[in-house]
């Protein structure tokens, strides 16, 4: 406590999930974090001295799952299916996307703490935006497509336990880091996801502090016990 009271540690906020958010809430609140992202990766754009001076690194959105390959199957659905899912629902359903960004902008998301709603002061960069330019914005900087699309899961087979996710034919926008990658990548494709192999294509994760087209790291718990890569220390 001292040590964050003296300025030397992070700035945070924990937001824990109601153990009974129905579907439309649980949208609403990784919409929330989708969101949080892009605002942090806007603001990081206007402030190039961050880079120059400062060093430090472009936004990065990491999911620690609870579970990876461990006793992983479709009747578990694994946190990295609920994510994956959230993702192709967002995408693909501008519409709903669109005004779940209104009612998070106005304070209007159903999510409550005391009375107050949750996200009532979270996005003051993006106030007097529209939430069609700020789903544009979502889908061009941080998911790195130019058109919604399905998502594409690719398995880095030169690279042991990785798999890349895109959005149709797009770079990749982040990439999955697990044990098992063919048993992940073999369920995905029962899930119903477009599920590819590339034999040729280097590390994504190997190289995430030099790779800002990536925005999202998705893995096990080991990413909170450290990791050698400074961008997601």
């Amino acid at each position: 406590r001292r040590f964050y009271g003296d300025g030397y540690g992070k700035d945070y906020r924990i937001r824990n999930l109601a153990s009974d958010l129905d579907s439309e809430g649980t949208f609403t609140y990784l919409s929330a974090a989708l969101l949080s992202l892009a605002q942090q990766r806007s603001v990081y754009a206007s402030v190039p001295e961050a880079r120059s001076v400062y060093g430090i690194q472009a936004p990065l959105w990491v999911f620690v799952s609870s579970r990876v390959t461990k006793g992983l199957s479709a009747t578990d659905a694994p946190d990295i299916f609920e994510i994956l899912w959230f993702l192709e629902a967002f995408i693909n359903n501008r519409t709903h996307s669109e005004a779940t960004i209104d009612r998070l902008l106005t304070a209007q998301s159903g999510l409550t703490v005391d009375g107050d709603d949750e996200f009532r002061h979270a996005f003051p960069h993006f106030a007097g935006r529209f939430p069609s330019s700020l789903f544009d914005f979502v889908l061009t900087d941080v998911l790195n497509a130019d058109t919604p699309a399905p998502l594409v899961l690719t398995a880095l087979t030169n690279v042991e336990g990785e798999i890349a996710v895109s959005v149709g034919s797009a770079p990749p926008f982040g990439v999955i880091n697990v044990g098992d990658a063919p048993k992940l990548a073999r369920i995905a494709r029962e899930q119903g996801f477009e599920v590819r192999e590339d034999a040729f294509s280097p590390s994504l994760f190997e190289e995430l502090s030099r790779l800002p087209a990536v925005k999202i790291l998705i893995g096990s718990r080991k990413f909170s016990e450290g990791w050698d890569s400074f961008r997601v220390s």
